[in-house]
């Protein structure tokens, strides 16, 4: 990955680059937070997978082929 300079900033402004990207919405945390905790949004769905950690890269796989959207990483393998 190339560090962001300013001649390639100057590049995405004058020829117009598209950079896609995320942002969080400002104060939707605790909203959230409490949407999953009254059980409002089931978290389940949300999640195609759950693996120890030990299978971490196997998880990374999988939602590179499109076997996935959200992988749960268990640090104590606890499944």
């Amino acid at each position: 990955m190339l560090p962001i300079t300013f001649p390639h900033l100057l590049r995405i402004y004058n020829d117009e680059i598209t950079v896609p990207g995320s942002m969080a919405v400002l104060f939707s945390y605790a909203a959230a937070v409490e949407l999953m905790s009254s059980a409002a949004i089931d978290t389940g769905v949300m999640l195609t997978q759950a693996l120890p950690l030990a299978d971490f890269s196997e998880a990374l796989e999988k939602v590179r082929r499109g076997e996935g959207v959200k992988a749960r990483i268990l640090p104590n393998g606890d499944i």
